[in-house]
């Protein structure tokens, strides 16, 4: 007879994890700039491959692809305004 997990077994695992979030998303924000939208670019692609890892466990070369994909999107939803800006200016 086999007992079931306790919710609580993963807790030191899951505190460990969100310090170290804690710990590195406020250097990122201290750092900010290029440092902040790398971590921002970073958590939209990992949240993308997880959610499609979660969702469908056999289909990882398509949670990568989604992932690079999201972070993709990110990195030019917040570059692409300063960028038309730029080419506005120079014509």
């Amino acid at each position: 007879m086999t007992t079931a997990p306790s919710k609580w077994e993963d807790l030191k695992a899951r505190t460990i994890s969100s310090l170290l979030m804690v710990v590195v998303g406020a250097r990122e924000i201290w750092l900010g700039g290029p440092w902040f939208l790398a971590l921002i670019v970073l958590v939209a692609g990992l949240m993308i491959w997880e959610l499609t890892r979660m969702l469908d466990r056999a289909a990882r070369g398509l949670a990568k692809a989604l992932g690079a994909l999201a972070a993709l999107a990110v990195l030019v939803a917040i570059k692409a305004p300063s960028t038309l800006d730029a080419i506005a200016l120079a014509v």
